[in-house]
């Protein structure tokens, strides 16, 4: 029962986030390619959940729990692996936004597209990080 209602929740906060990302798109004026490729990253991070999902919801329907030992390994160490991306991703992103912005003369990052760029190194990280590790089968 647990394991339906997290499944459950996954999906309706996946369903309304791209409910509203729909949105965003259709209230805003033109958008640029910038904008363009930002939209289509989380449109790819999002199905990356989808397909974790699918797994589970197959888990569940076959009469298994939606997370066994080695699953949860998975999750674990996608996590960590996400957690050192984000520790060093945030480096990266002041590091870029310091020596390179003021020696390429180009225009610094605001505090959205540098928490947006965040983000999505993480999310990258943690989503290809779990399909390479459940692909595996070794954790």
């Amino acid at each position: 029962m647990n394991d339906r209602i997290g499944i459950a929740l996954g999906l309706i906060v996946a369903v309304l986030f791209i409910g509203t990302l729909a949105l965003f798109v259709m209230n805003t004026g033109p958008l640029n390619m910038t904008e363009y490729i930002m939209v289509a990253m989380v449109l790819v991070l999002v199905l990356g959940a989808f397909f974790i999902l699918r797994k589970r919801i197959g888990a569940v329907k076959a009469g298994l729990p939606a997370e066994d030992e080695r699953s949860k390994l998975v999750n674990y160490k996608a996590g960590y692996y996400a957690f050192m991306a984000a520790i060093w991703g945030s480096l990266g992103v002041s590091f870029a936004d310091i020596f390179m912005v003021e020696d390429l003369g180009l225009v610094g990052l605001t505090v959205s597209q540098a928490t947006g760029a965040l983000v999505l190194i993480t999310g990258f990280v943690f989503v290809i990080s779990y399909l390479y590790l459940n692909s595996r089968g070794k954790v």
